[in-house]
């Protein structure tokens, strides 16, 4: 068994099909089956409605990189997936052949076991699948094909993602240990994987009178009005407040504190709040860093990152922070309620979300940072214009990357093409749900919601752009396009309020849109005549990726924070 990132694996056994346990490796021929098995281990409640994955990442890339935080849409790699409902503990799902998730566990497992029993001994004897001897099944999909056409080493995981929740990386996530494979045509054997549920997280601790130590992060729920009346359904406010050195001393002189709002790329939040308190806790970090309450706001919905943009998908989520949430965490955490104590700061979909929310309400924050924001301008989504007319390809009737690949110190290689990106995530969920890009941007710019109706997509499977749809619903979303629009209002926020970093090497070029806004800012200046900023709103850190941006601009976004604070009186 392979562990990665010291992250506790279940176990998975490789049974061939005469029933022998083989170890960690093991051959799949064209018929062989690969099932996953909920442990008996869990809530005992029942699970909600999801999907289990099967994933497999080639032996060749970096053992630190976990199959089940896929399907890693910025590299093709094999999948399968097969829709769920209320699966029960020890139940069994079947992602070679049709099976019925709805027999009870013990019942599931004879029928599977029977069927491949029956399979392997009934060798040419028709095309009776497990599907036509048991009712309800439900059928898997694979990416790019079954498992019966691959060749090769790999690392493969399980994963069960509710569809609460369909991110990578959640906190709802069943997964089962990661082995290696080597899958070849000359062996008929059986994968079998236990999905294990999820780790009790780490412990945050809830505001209680008296509490001694007093907390250092709290998780925050509450109730939604604004949402539960516009979905017809029960819908919360959640974040992690991340208290400050001195914040629960009753001698300091600072009872009111300013806030920055921490929007996540992906993710709940949690593993951000987590990593802010263990700054905090280190002296030498904690210096360096602004004294603020940190409020990490959780973006999640069933489509995906939600952005707190209201949308006929997500319904009045940026009314409802602004009325909600944020007045009362203000309320119960003494913050300062006003504008000039509250920052943004967002990575990716939240750095877009913290751009959009400064510029569209510089009444109620102060200044907004970014690292690798997407959505800038949609006319460079990377090497994508949105307003043309193909996505899948080129004006030269090439293939239109996706992401890019870093091959040398200042080298790249196409790695992703949109068609496959497109493909896969259109596997993962044909109804729009996997929490890809333009899965959630579909999301983001749908009309009114029609219920049982998927978000429309900006391209079809053949990669035809509707521009309608384009300059209709998607423009809105184009922060290039709102800087055309209104030049005079937006410009002094760009220049003034809002600092963007991106890194020379983004996977998927987000550097090409924020670098086209750069210009753009400087031509509509001029055309202005208004005065010269101080600094280039866009700073490009040379040789940086998509993540690793966001170590190499901390420090400026936090002397950025502390110097805004500091004039302002809200910092020592």
């Amino acid at each position: 068994m392979i562990q990665v990132l010291s992250i506790p694996l279940a176990v998975l056994a490789v049974v061939s099909s005469a029933g022998h346990a083989e170890g960690d490796r093991a051959d799949v021929s064209p018929s062989d089956r690969v099932s996953v098995r909920f442990s008996t281990e869990g809530s005992k409640t029942g699970l909600p409605d999801g999907s289990v994955f099967v994933l497999l990442l080639p032996s060749t890339r970096p053992s630190t990189e976990l199959p089940g935080f896929g399907p890693w849409w910025d590299r093709p790699h094999p999948f399968g997936v097969v829709d769920v409902e209320n699966p029960a503990l020890g139940e069994i799902v079947d992602l070679s052949l049709e099976v019925d998730v709805e027999a009870t566990p013990s019942d599931a497992l004879q029928a599977l076991r029977a069927a491949s029993e029956s399979a392997a001994s009934e060798e040419g004897a028709g095309s009776e699948t497990i599907a036509q001897r048991l009712p309800g099944a439900v059928a898997p999909r694979w990416y790019p094909d079954g498992p019966e056409s691959l060749a090769g080493r790999f690392r493969v995981q399980a994963v069960f993602r509710p569809e609460s929740d369909p991110t990578p990386g959640g906190a709802g996530e069943w997964r089962s240990g990661v082995v290696e494979v080597e899958l070849a045509d000359d062996r008929q054997d059986r994968i079998e994987l236990v999905l294990e549920p999820p780790p009790t997280p780490s412990a945050i601790a809830r505001r209680v009178v008296g509490q001694d130590p007093p907390p250092d992060w709290i998780e925050v729920e509450m109730p939604s009005p604004m949402l539960e009346r516009a979905g017809g359904v029960s819908a919360r406010h959640r974040a992690w407040v991340v208290f400050p050195r001195g914040y629960h001393d009753l001698r300091a002189s600072r009872r009111l504190w300013p806030t920055v709002y921490v929007v996540p790329h992906a993710g709940d939040g949690r593993a951000e709040a987590e990593a802010l308190r263990d700054a905090i806790a280190i002296e030498r970090t904690r210096e360096a860093m602004p004294q603020a309450v940190w409020v990490v706001i959780d973006p999640t919905s069933p489509w995906g990152h939600h952005h707190f943009a209201d949308s006929g998908i997500h319904g009045p989520r940026e009314t409802a922070l602004l009325e909600e949430f944020v007045p009362e965490l203000e309320r119960r955490h003494r913050l300062v309620p006003e504008a000039e104590a509250r920052l943004l700061l967002g990575h990716g979909a939240g750095g877009w979300t913290v751009l959009r929310l400064l510029l569209d309400h510089p009444d109620r924050f102060a200044k907004a940072f970014a690292t690798s924001p997407e959505l800038v301008d949609l006319s460079r989504l990377g090497w994508l214009d949105a307003y043309g007319l193909d996505a899948f390809a080129d004006e030269q009737g090439r293939p239109r990357p996706a992401y890019r690949e870093i091959v040398g110190e200042r080298e790249t290689a196409v790695r992703t093409v949109m068609e496959q990106e497109w493909a896969m995530a259109e596997t993962a969920s044909p109804e729009g749900r996997s929490g890809n890009r333009w899965h959630r941007w579909a999301a983001l710019a749908s009309p009114p919601r029609v219920p049982g109706d998927r978000p429309p997509p900006l391209f079809d499977g053949n990669g035809r752009i509707d521009r309608r749809l384009a300059e209709t619903r998607w423009l809105p979303l184009d922060l290039a396009a709102a800087l055309v629009r209104e030049p005079a209002r937006l410009i002094p926020l760009w220049t003034g309020r809002i600092h963007v970093w991106v890194g020379s090497l983004d996977e998927a070029g987000q550097d090409r849109g924020l670098l086209s806004l750069q210009k753009l800012l400087s031509e509509l200046a001029v055309g202005l005549d208004l005065p010269r900023p101080e600094r280039s709103v866009v700073s490009l850190v040379s040789g940086a990726t998509f993540e690793s941006v966001v170590p190499n601009s901390r420090i400026a976004v936090y002397r950025e924070m502390i110097r805004h604070l500091r004039a302002h009186d809200l910092a020592d």
